[in-house]
């Protein structure tokens, strides 16, 4: 915005610097306000999401459970949002069609200060006409990945690819008890009676990606009473001697609940290994019966 003084003010003298400057400033009051000092105040749309929906294959893909608490979004496949806790409503300084992309975000191994758009999934893309204030409803349905490996599947519907280790003294079952069921007609049940019991559970071998840093997880549902450890075991081929690599300490928890633990930084640690996936718990005397339920592992990579 310009501003235009007609030449015959201020007079000759003003103009020369005899004007003291607190005198010239009593001017600014009386001019208009501009746009540089007041910016026109931009008014955002908003974009509701309650929760994020899974879809595929459970003859394939496992179970399709899922604990998705978070979505991540970008606009226009350039600008990234942020992450919001679901369910959400949140602003978008955007205004006409706009590209809205959502993924669905978790906690790694558990830590509510460890989010992250979680990378064995598809993102949801949807095209909007956004308009100042309107609010936009979205469903999204997300998929895993096409090159998705799932190296084990274990929901212990019709088998088991778990094994208690030697030395272990407490207890693992297969339980189809209605109240111990997660999914499905069975569950995996490990029971410890006082603090003098303890156990390993180990899964069959598997061959991982151990080069690259590629993302490798583990897809639980557990309930429990007791802590329990997940540990990775590598053996190098032709050697009795494996290497254990502890993860992450689970915390008990009441209700079923799923957990996504990220396994990569404890792969590659011998040359040419197997490994398995260990769960490891001690007893208590309080609780004197310990329980830990787990339903639908999966062991994931890219």
């Amino acid at each position: 915005m310009q501003y235009r003084i007609s030449p015959l003010w201020p007079p000759v003298f003003f103009r020369k610097g005899v004007l003291p400057l607190m005198f010239a400033l009593s001017y600014l009051p009386f001019l208009p306000a501009c746009n540089i000092i007041n910016p026109p105040e931009i008014v955002p749309a908003y974009i509701k999401v309650d929760t994020i929906t899974l879809t595929g294959n459970p003859s394939t893909q496992g179970f399709l459970t899922h604990n998705f608490g978070d979505v991540w979004a970008v606009l226009d496949n350039e600008i990234s949002i942020a992450a919001y806790e679901l369910p959400t409503v949140f602003p978008v300084f955007a205004n006409g069609e706009t590209t809205i992309t959502l993924s669905p975000g978790i906690r790694r191994n558990g830590f509510s200060n460890a989010r992250e758009a979680y990378p064995m999934m598809s993102f949801f893309e949807v095209q909007r006409n956004l308009q100042p204030l309107d609010t936009v409803f979205l469903s999204p349905s997300v998929r895993y990945l096409d090159d998705v490996v799932f190296a084990l599947l274990e929901n212990f519907e019709t088998g088991n690819n778990f094994t208690v280790s030697t030395g272990s003294t407490g207890s693992f079952a297969i339980t189809s008890e209605p109240d111990q069921i997660f999914e499905g007609n069975r569950s995996g049940l490990i029971s410890l009676e006082g603090s003098s019991q303890a156990i390993e559970l180990r899964s069959t071998t598997m061959v991982l990606p151990d080069q690259g840093g590629r993302p490798v997880y583990l897809e639980l549902d557990y309930r429990c009473n007791l802590p329990f450890d997940i540990v990775v075991r590598s053996t190098p081929t032709g050697s009795a001697l494996p290497l254990n690599s502890y993860v992450v300490t689970v915390a008990p928890r009441a209700d079923w609940n799923k957990i996504y633990i990220y396994l990569t930084e404890q792969l590659g640690l011998q040359v040419g290994a197997l490994y398995q996936v260990s769960i490891q718990a001690q007893g208590s005397d309080s609780p004197a019966q310990g329980e830990i339920l787990i339903d639908n592992l999966k062991i994931l990579y890219r």
